[in-house]
């Protein structure tokens, strides 16, 4: 009929309500036009008055007032509607009622539901499957924007996004009567956006602040690398003069070593040499530790009085030469010999360098006795030495005290002290060299050249594996046939790093 018959604008509009009408659910959502009184409400008052109304023996006797007149060709709705008190008796509470208490009436209910009907503006509830997928686009759309690129910026833009959302779902409300999901977004996905949002961030900002704490512990201290990743870092603890105990220790052997070996191949075993050895500063507590090449420079920083900082020191030359020597001795193409050296003092511990480059470094007088004292093993056949001041104390220690020398560099003699190891774990032949040295040492700080080189000698006889023993018999041969030439013959000066 609407597509055939030739219809008025009227008849027209009638049809298609009826189509709506009957094509449509069975069940509706009223859709309200406004607050109580929104729809025209009249009083019998309005209509005819009193006397009229008196007079009248029959209702249509009643003569049209002129406010009657108007309500030709209406639908009128003739019920109970009170506007003005509180406890009217028919009122139903709808999400207009205001805080004065007055409700929509019946009538007026009736009335607007007879309206939507007739021009077919119920409230039409958004498809299940086009809710959900607005829901899931929403919730999509706003995961997205949390994350970009910060919190800072993700955070607004969800609540501009939460906002125009709500405007568009008002407009598509008001014009189309769509009914679209309001309450789900706003209440539940914007909240859980927002707050799982921040909470992903700040996951991610910690979970890269911990990898950058990683990276920088890889190149600075652990404590400094810890307050560098937050922020707390003054220059005053990154740089500044402090006092405690050097150890330096050297690959022997490293240039026959990277001869037999490719580039790669030299990283690859460097790599898992410096890691054994640090594994063993690690547990030794050690505070610093630099890695030139194949050599290592570390340092424990603490008070100048305190005994266990030399002691941890000398427990960890121990542990690194032990460490050196297993290393080794898994690879039986390799030859490595252990040599470390001790020395404790005031020393700079900060950055170095220049041009937008920089290291974290030990510098001082320490350092360099400690590499001095390192490379002296060489010359006396000796893993361990270290300065008098840095045994000083220790009696957990076997130690052998080797005399006195002028390193390179030095301008002061240095006691100078072999570590054996730990105190009574030395095999009976040990101990018979070190009280037999002390005897020969005891000559030698006597300037009795000849007895001295006799004892020094016997020494190496008995003891060929120490070369100590040598050294000091070479030394006291070179006196008697070349004589004495410096002014303390028993303070030897080292030509050589």
């Amino acid at each position: 009929l609407l597509d055939t018959a030739q219809l008025g604008p009227k008849d027209r509009q009638a049809v298609k309500t009826l189509i709506a009408l009957y094509s449509g659910p069975d069940e509706r959502y009223t859709n309200y036009y406004g607050p109580p009184g929104t729809i025209v409400t009249l009083s019998y008052q309005d209509l005819a008055s009193v006397e009229e109304i008196g007079a009248a023996l029959e209702p249509f006797e009643i003569e049209a007032t002129e406010t009657s007149q108007v309500l030709e060709g209406r639908m009128v709705f003739v019920g109970y509607s009170d506007l003005y008190s509180p406890d009217q008796p028919d009122r139903f509470f709808t999400v207009f009622t205001s805080d004065k208490g007055i409700d929509l009436s019946g009538n007026e209910i009736m009335a607007t539901a007879f309206s939507n009907l007739l021009d077919d503006r119920t409230i039409r509830p958004l498809d299940a499957i086009l809710s959900i997928s607005l829901l899931f686009l929403f919730g999509l759309l706003i995961s997205h924007l949390i994350f970009w690129p910060s919190a800072y910026v993700g955070v607004p833009l969800v609540l501009l996004c939460a906002i125009a959302y709500v405007f568009v779902a008002k407009q598509v409300f008001t014009e189309q009567f769509l009914w679209s999901p309001l309450a789900t977004p706003m209440i539940f996905q914007v909240p859980f956006a927002i707050v799982a949002g921040l909470l992903g961030q700040y996951l991610v900002e910690r979970r890269q602040k911990m990898r950058v704490s990683a990276a920088i512990a890889n190149y600075l201290p652990e404590h400094l690398a810890k307050e560098l990743s937050k922020g707390r870092l003054q220059e005053a603890n990154l740089n500044r003069v402090v006092h405690g105990v050097c150890l330096a220790t050297d690959m022997a052997g490293f240039s026959s070593i990277s001869e037999k070996k490719s580039p790669k191949e030299l990283a690859v075993f460097m790599n898992a040499y410096f890691e054994n050895i640090a594994q063993v500063l690690k547990r030794c507590e050690v505070d610093v530790t630099e890695f030139h090449a194949d050599t290592i420079m570390c340092a424990w920083v603490g008070e100048e009085d305190d005994p266990d900082l030399r002691r941890k020191a000398v427990h960890a030359a121990i542990e690194v030469v032990e460490a050196i020597e297993r290393f080794g001795a898994d690879d039986p193409d390799i030859n490595l010999s252990a040599r470390v050296g001790l020395q404790d003092g005031p020393f700079y511990l900060g950055h170095t360098g220049g041009g937008g480059r920089l290291s974290y470094s030990i510098l001082g007088d320490p350092a360099n006795s400690a590499a001095r004292l390192e490379s002296l093993n060489k010359k006396l056949g000796t893993k361990i030495l270290a300065a008098g001041s840095v045994i000083e104390g220790l009696e957990q220690f076997a130690v052998r005290p080797l005399g006195q020398f002028m390193v390179v560099g030095k301008d002061n003699a240095l006691p100078v002290i072999e570590v054996i190891g730990h105190a009574g774990k030395q095999e009976s032949e040990t101990n018979d060299l070190c009280e037999d040295f002390a005897k020969a040492m005891k000559e030698f700080l006597s300037e009795e050249w000849g007895p001295a080189a006799e004892s020094f000698g016997q020494l190496a006889k008995r003891f060929p594996w120490d070369q100590a023993s040598v050294f000091y018999r070479d030394v006291c041969m070179k006196y008697l046939s070349e004589g004495v030439s410096q002014d303390d013959p028993t303070c030897l000066a080292m030509t050589e790093k």
